[in-house]
């Protein structure tokens, strides 16, 4: 069944006029009757019948609401992603993590960061991918994307005692994640194509992050994340 989020508390009746209009009448071409599934990040679905139609918009109510189980993990991650080169990239990582259960996403600039500017418009757009992606995978609660100005020392210093932080590379006493069966909240550190920086590698060693190896290859920026976030979730 088709899947809408609404970034706001749902009411009993609702009427759209936007974009989910246009899905409804023009993409899905649905008829007064069918159902629809609405969710706002409470953690709970509600079922909706439509049950008017206009020209400019439709309206619906709703009949059912219910708890789903078993879509979320017990872990919390965090992933800390260095800004890849291309915007390509950046879409796949959000909507690729967005669909493993990663609850935020922090893009930064590392050292290595090549220069890739982000307009107001290409967050939005950014932030869609990930809410269509929420939508069909039948995830409950939006993940939360924060572009932030700040460089990797920044970020270490803001230090949550709760989270166990790690980052991938190949070099020094590496940690399985099978070693990590009894944490629940984790930070993931991403560095850029390039890899990270002498001075970056210090920081994180200084700040008691964990070398974590995924085996002997060396994966893409776009690919690491995701690797390690579905690892985690399946501790």
């Amino acid at each position: 069944m088709q899947r809408f989020f609404i970034n706001r508390p749902l009411r009993e009746t609702e009427i759209f006029d936007d974009e989910i209009f246009h899905q409804i009448t023009r993409v899905l071409r649905m008829k007064k009757g069918d159902q629809i599934i609405l969710f706002c990040g409470d953690g709970v679905e509600y079922l909706y019948e439509l049950t008017n139609f206009s020209k400019k918009s439709v309206e619906c109510v709703q009949r059912e609401k219910y708890e789903p189980t078993g879509r979320e993990s017990s872990k919390n991650i965090t992933l800390y992603q260095s800004l890849p080169n291309k915007m390509e990239k950046l879409e796949w990582i959000v909507q690729k993590n967005t669909e493993l259960g990663v609850q935020k996403i922090i893009f930064f600039r590392s050292d290595r960061s090549q220069k890739l500017f982000l307009s107001d418009s290409k967050k939005e757009r950014i932030k869609a991918i990930s809410r269509e992606a929420l939508e069909q995978c039948g995830g409950l609660f939006p993940v939360e994307i924060i572009f932030s100005d700040e460089n990797l020392e920044s970020i270490l210093k803001n230090k949550n005692p709760d989270e166990k932080r790690l980052f991938l590379h190949t070099e020094g006493q590496k940690t399985q994640l099978n070693e990590l069966v009894n944490e629940e909240k984790f930070g993931i550190f991403i560095g850029p194509e390039g890899g990270w920086s002498g001075s970056e590698i210090q920081e994180m060693n200084e700040n008691n992050l964990i070398i974590v190896h995924l085996g002997g290859r060396i994966l893409r920026t776009e690919t690491a994340g995701m690797c390690m976030a579905f690892g985690l979730n399946n501790l």
